[in-house]
């Protein structure tokens, strides 16, 4: 549990993102930390009014030739970019869009996804847009998008509503093997992640003027 009071997450609340922060930073070698399929790191953090709460970062390892596939999510999303920026694109199931091969997935073992083929979806595209720290965005159920840093490293805090859920799924132009992400990440590598929350940290409360 995060100690964030009794009220819902607000995102848009500077000291609630720095609190965020701080909780990722003071627990990093004992919370679920690995990088997504994505290619950003995913430190898990908890539960919090019905919320898992999750800090992303895209980091110097996060390589050109990684890109994010489209995809749905199980559960309704808020987020905020709080360093960097990225580009999304954004799509919406349509009869007549563009066929993909569907792979339902779901995960297992913590770091781990299992997909399953279901056939074909069809999505058309919706409006790209650009994400800069600052910005909070919502992810509803229905919305499929893929998402690339502009500048490295980009940090969101990222919020799912566990009290509302839909199917997971994937959507790609050619066929997938099962999928199996990176084990958790090491000590050294949480080490590095600790240095890059720390620094903005330390900026954040500047703007605020918390001397914790």
């Amino acid at each position: 549990m995060l100690p964030l009071g009794k009220g819902e997450l607000e995102l848009r609340d500077d000291r609630v993102v720095l609190r965020i922060l701080m909780n990722a930073a003071s627990q990093i070698n004992n919370l679920d930390v690995y990088r997504h399929d994505n290619g950003f790191v995913k430190i898990l953090l908890g539960i919090h009014s019905g919320k898992q709460v999750r800090v992303h970062i895209w980091d110097r390892d996060f390589g050109q030739e990684m890109s994010s596939s489209i995809h749905s999510h199980r559960h309704p999303i808020l987020s905020r970019v709080v360093l960097g920026a990225f580009k999304e694109e954004r799509w919406l199931s349509a009869l007549s869009g563009k066929a993909f091969r569907r792979y339902d997935f779901s995960p297992s073992l913590p770091g781990r996804m299992e997909l399953t083929d279901s056939g074909v979806i069809r999505l058309r595209p919706a409006p790209t847009h650009t994400r800069q720290a600052g910005d909070v965005y919502s992810i509803p159920l229905n919305v499929f998008h893929a998402v690339r840093p502009l500048t490295i490293p980009t940090i969101t805090v990222f919020t799912q509503d566990l009290r509302l859920r839909s199917d997971g799924i994937v959507a790609s132009e050619s066929q997938l093997e099962k999928l199996a992400r990176p084990s958790l990440m090491q000590t050294r590598d949480r080490a590095a992640l600790h240095g890059i929350i720390s620094k903005l940290i330390s900026e954040t409360a500047s703007k605020l003027g918390d001397t914790r």
